[in-house]
């Protein structure tokens, strides 16, 4: 396994176990589970200042998720079309950009409905099963792949044992 996934995984790992420390060292559980917008209001609490800044990180993070849905799920039907499993309209590539135009303004589409129509609970706990979803899709695939169902190159190789464990714990999950 490349070394910067694993350096990427532990440091975000790493960020993530530091923020949820901070964030109980300076609210309470309580406090932080009745607010609306709890890093904005730890960074309140900490600072004494305005949260302005933390709201506009806030909103280019969310701009930022939802731009790499958008990439993804474009991707997604642009596999399933060129596999014939959904319309060939969707696997089509634009000449100058070279991306999946429609697969991507479809996938926009759906992306700006649920965001514009949908609680934000909602819509982080759908986007949490479809990601697991799809995990779990993808270490099946490669353990298909492993077992020599499909075609295989010599350019990537994995014991079985990490698909299978990857699909166990987006299953667990």
């Amino acid at each position: 396994m490349p070394i910067a996934i694993l350096l990427a995984l532990f440091i975000a790992s790493a960020i993530y176990a530091l923020l949820a420390l901070n964030s109980v060292l300076v609210m309470t559980p309580t406090e932080l589970s009745l607010s609306s917008a709890p890093l904005a209001d730890i960074y309140q609490v900490a600072t004494g200042n305005n949260p302005w800044f933390i709201t506009i990180v806030s909103l280019f993070a969310v701009v930022n998720g939802a731009l790499i849905q958008i990439i993804m799920g474009s991707r997604v039907c642009y596999g399933l079309a060129k596999q014939g499993l959904i319309p060939a309209v969707f696997g089509r590539i634009e000449r100058r950009t070279q991306t999946p135009v429609v697969a991507t303004i479809l996938i926009s589409i759906i992306i700006a409905f649920a965001a514009l129509w949908l609680p934000i609970e909602t819509l982080a706990r759908m986007t949490t099963y479809l990601l697991l979803i799809l995990f779990c899709v993808v270490n099946l695939a490669l353990v298909r792949i492993k077992r020599g169902e499909g075609s295989l190159t010599d350019n990537f190789t994995v014991p079985i044992a990490v698909p299978i464990a990857g699909f166990a714990s987006c299953l667990v999950f």
